[in-house]
């Protein structure tokens, strides 16, 4: 689940190696070829509990789902909570708010949901939406962490329609979504 990129630097950048990057081979004395500096993209694994609910929002037997990163180590995501699907009669809006109502003010989480929106009175329609929440107040090395992880989750969770950041109350509101 881990991948590398290479940096490239040409001969004339005024950017030099950093010690913390490391090279083929470490035991050179010159500088690493552009070829050999990389840098990895963090990407923590995703307990197998997370698939089957998102297989279960896909057939529309779990309405959603919150993930977090386990403490104390953030070295796994898992699910937080799942929530019910809804019903023919349910309104979206007061279910996008018992949700919220679950999501921490200060720290980043992940929200999959069987998003359900009224483009007529009579008419609606649903997509699987993964909503990144990453708000000012949370820690920076959250923020990282949550940021590098995202990527691996929507590429593990096949049929995730729509993707949205949210970073304050008004962007992650029903209306906004």
């Amino acid at each position: 689940h881990e991948a590398f990129f290479p940096i490239y630097h040409p001969p004339s950048s005024p950017l030099q190696p950093s010690s913390s990057i490391s090279s083929l081979n470490p035991s050179s004395s010159q500088p690493p070829s552009p070829v050999s500096t990389y840098i990895m993209v963090s990407g923590v694994p995703i307990n197998p509990a997370v698939i089957e609910k998102y297989n279960e929002i896909s057939k529309r037997t779990c309405g959603a789902m919150i993930l977090s990163l386990a403490k104390p180590n953030n070295d796994e995501v898992i699910v937080d909570q799942a929530f019910p699907p809804t019903t023919p009669d349910s309104d979206p809006e007061d279910i996008w708010k018992k949700i919220l109502e679950q999501v921490p003010d200060e720290d980043c989480r992940y929200i999959i949901v069987d998003f359900k929106v009224k483009t007529t009175p009579t008419v609606s329609q649903e997509k699987v939406t993964l909503v990144y929440w990453a708000p000012e107040t949370a820690p920076s090395r959250s923020k990282m962490i949550y940021a590098a992880t995202k990527e691996h989750i929507s590429s593990s969770l096949n049929g995730v329609q729509k993707s949205v950041q949210c970073n304050d109350a008004d962007e992650i509101s029903y209306a906004a979504i």
